[in-house]
C-alpha cells in the first residue's frame, strides 16, 4: 500500500540522520508530523496488515528516538508503589500487622481490622514501628470501640516514627487522659481539622499531653472544670504542641 511505502521511507529518513545529533530533534519532529498526516489521510483504507506494519514501524522509530536520548535500563516505573510502613500492634491478646503510607491510611486500616479481630473492650495496647515499641495501659475503665482503640494505636505509632507515617509538615500525637489524640497537616487549620477527625475522646477531660513531630511532650491541665468537646480538646492540643 502507498501509505506503508511512505512510512517506510519516513523510517529510512530517520535512520539516515540518527547519528546527526545536531539536527536530530528538529528533523525527527518534522518527519513524524509528516507520517502522522499520511496516516490521517489514509485512515479509512487501512487494513490489518497495514496496522501491523505501522506498529512495527512505530517500535523501530522509538528505538531510533532512544538513540537520541537513551533511557535508563531498566526504565523507571511510571507509577511507583507508594512507600508503606509496617505497624505491628497488640490489643490485649490479639496481634495484627497493618501497612500504611499515611496516618489517615493507618486509621482507616486499623478500624477495618479492629472490627474483625478485637470487638471487645481493652485496656492494654502495644505498638511497634521500625523496631521500636511503645505500650499504653488505660488506668480507669476501657477503650470500648474501634475508634477509641485506633486513635490510641495511631497516636502511639506517630510517637514512634512520625516521619515514616506522614509527609505532612506537622504531626501531632499524644493523649487526653487515656484517649488517643493524633493529627497531621501542613497548616494549623489542617492540623485542628485532622485532630477532630482522627482523635477520639469520650467525655470530659482536664489533662492533655501532646508533642509536635519529634519534639518533646508538652502538657496542659485545666485547673477548673473540663474540656468537654473535641473542638476544645483539639484547640488546646494544637496550641500546647506549638508552645
Amino acid at each position: 500500500m502507498k501509505l506503508t511505502i511512505i512510512l517506510i521511507s519516513t523510517l529510512m529518513s530517520l535512520s539516515s540522520f540518527a547519528n546527526d545529533r545536531a539536527n536530530a530533534e528538529v528533523r525527527t519532529l518534522r518527519a513524524l508530523k509528516q507520517a502522522q498526516r499520511n496516516v490521517k489521510e489514509n485512515i479509512y483504507s487501512l487494513t490489518r496488515n497495514d496496522l501491523r506494519q505501522i506498529r512495527q514501524l512505530a517500535d523501530q522509530i522509538n528505538a531510533i528516538a532512544d538513540g537520541f536520548n537513551p533511557r535508563p535500563n531498566p526504565r523507571p516505573n511510571p507509577r511507583p508503589f507508594p512507600r508503606v510502613t509496617l505497624v505491628k500492634l497488640q490489643v490485649e491478646d490479639t496481634s495484627a500487622v497493618l501497612e500504611a503510607a499515611s496516618l489517615e491510611g493507618l486509621m482507616y486500616r486499623c478500624k477495618s481490622k479492629m472490627g474483625t479481630v478485637s470487638r471487645s473492650s481493652a485496656d492494654d495496647i502495644k505498638v511497634s514501628v521500625n523496631g521500636r515499641t511503645i505500650s499504653k495501659r488505660k488506668t480507669h475503665g476501657y477503650w470500648t470501640n474501634s475508634a477509641q482503640k485506633c486513635a490510641v494505636i495511631v497516636s502511639l505509632a506517630a510517637q514512634l516514627d512520625s516521619k515514616a507515617l506522614s509527609n505532612k509538615r506537622y504531626v501531632l500525637s499524644g493523649d487526653a487522659e487515656d484517649y488517643g489524640v493524633v493529627a497531621e497537616g501542613n497548616t494549623i487549620s489542617e492540623l485542628e481539622s485532622s485532630c477532630k477527625m482522627m482523635s477520639q475522646v469520650n467525655g470530659s477531660v482536664d489533662d492533655i499531653r501532646v508533642k509536635l513531630n519529634d519534639g518533646p511532650m508538652r502538657s496542659a491541665r485545666k485547673t477548673h472544670g473540663y474540656w468537654r468537646s473535641m473542638s476544645e480538646v483539639c484547640s488546646v492540643a494544637v496550641s500546647t504542641a506549638l508552645r
